[in-house]
C-alpha cells in the first residue's frame, strides 16, 4: 500500500545500523527521480503509529525527492518493539550491506533487553544472521564489562592505592533471590511527600557499566521523548558540576 512519508515514524529505535549512508540515500534519490522502482519498505502499525522496520535509506531518499509524497510499504500489525525486533534481522541477505559493527550492535541490544535477552542464543543468531558462537562471544564480552570490579584511587599518608569499590555497601550474605530483577516497578520507586503526592511510575533495570550497552538498553525500554528529556537534564546537571 502507499503510505504517506510523514506518517512513517523513524525515531523509535528501530534503526539497527550504527549510521546511515548519506551517499546511498543520494544514489537512491537520483534513481527514484529517474523512475526506478524499489521494493516496499517494511512498516509495523500499532493502531496509531507506523514504525519503520526496514527501508531507512529508501525512506530517506523518498523524502529528498518529495517530503510530502508517499512510498510503497508492506504494512503489518505490530508494536514498536515488533518493528525493532524485525529490524535486527533486516539486510542480512539483501539491501545495503551491513557495516562490521552493525550485527554486534543488534546483538547487544537484544541481550540487554529483559524480554529478548531470554531468547535462546541459537535463535538470536539465526534472526540476526550470524553464528551462535559469535552471539556467545558478544555475550561474554558484555558480561566481562558488567562483572569487572569498579576501582578508584585513594591516597593515604601520601601513598596512592587502587581501591575496589564493587562490594562497598553490599552485605556479604546477600542472596541471589534478593537481587533486583529486570523490569517491573521497584518497591522503593516512590516515597510520598506530605502524604498526598501521586506516585511516579518507575522502571527497575540493571545498567551495564559500558556506556554503549547502557544507552542501547535505555533505548529498548523507553521512548524518544523521555530519553530526550533525560539527556537534556543530564546535560544541565553535568554543566553545573563542571562550572
Amino acid at each position: 500500500m502507499l503510505l504517506k512519508l510523514n506518517q512513517i515514524r523513524t525515531d523509535g529505535g528501530t534503526q539497527p545500523r550504527a549510521v546511515l549512508s548519506d551517499e546511498t540515500i543520494k544514489e537512491y534519490a537520483e534513481a527514484m527521480r529517474a523512475g526506478a522502482q524499489f521494493p516496499p519498505v517494511m512498516v509495523f502499525h500499532d493502531g496509531k503509529h507506523y514504525w519503520l522496520a526496514d527501508g531507512f535509506h529508501r525512506v530517506g531518499a523518498a523524502r529528498i525527492v518529495d517530503a510530502e509524497g508517499a512510498i510503497e510499504a508492506d504494512v503489518r500489525q505490530g508494536t514498536r518493539r515488533d518493528a525493532q525486533w524485525y529490524s535486527f534481522g533486516a539486510n542480512k541477505a539483501h539491501g545495503l550491506r551491513r557495516a562490521p559493527g552493525d550485527p554486534r550492535r543488534s546483538i547487544e541490544t537484544i541481550l540487554a533487553d529483559a524480554e529478548w535477552g531470554l531468547v535462546p542464543q541459537t535463535d538470536i543468531a539465526a534472526h540476526v544472521g550470524v553464528s551462535p558462537a559469535y552471539v556467545s562471544q558478544v555475550k561474554a564480552s558484555i558480561k566481562q564489562l558488567i562483572d569487572k570490579p569498579a576501582a578508584r584511587t585513594v591516597t593515604r599518608g601520601g601513598t596512592a592505592y587502587r581501591q575496589n569499590t564493587a562490594k562497598i555497601g553490599k552485605s556479604p550474605g546477600t542472596s541471589a533471590k534478593r537481587r533486583r530483577k529486570w523490569g517491573g516497578v521497584s518497591p522503593h520507586a516512590f516515597k510520598p511527600v506530605r502524604g498526598y503526592s501521586k506516585p511516579f511510575p518507575m522502571t527497575a533495570m540493571n545498567v551495564p557499566h559500558d556506556p554503549k550497552a547502557a544507552a542501547r538498553g535505555l533505548v529498548a525500554l523507553f521512548d524518544k521523548p523521555f530519553l530526550s528529556a533525560l539527556v537534556e537534564e543530564l546535560t544541565q546537571i553535568l554543566k553545573g558540576e563542571s562550572q
